[in-house]
């Protein structure tokens, strides 16, 4: 998250921001490494199953996004009929 707000500064600086970070070139790298660190403390199991979760997750978004696009951008699928 904090790479991407920091990415997102570069590259779209005009975006409307719903709340602001004013020292996002301190916070963010701090995020990043506080997060890194809370993870190599993780206990062995955790981060076995870390690759898992994730996959379960990342299925979970595309199904969801999916559906999204299907209903709010009015994408239907064609009906295929049966003999």
């Amino acid at each position: 998250m904090a790479l991407s707000v920091m990415m997102l500064r570069i590259k779209d600086k005009e975006r409307i921001r719903p709340f602001k970070t004013p020292t996002i070139w301190l916070i963010g790298p701090l995020a990043m490494g506080g997060c890194i660190i809370l993870f190599l403390f993780l206990p062995l199991d955790a981060k076995l199953v870390f690759p898992i979760w994730t996959a379960i997750g990342l299925i979970f978004i595309f199904c969801m996004a999916t559906i999204r696009a299907t209903f709010c951008w009015g994408l239907i699928l064609p009906r295929v009929e049966r003999i």
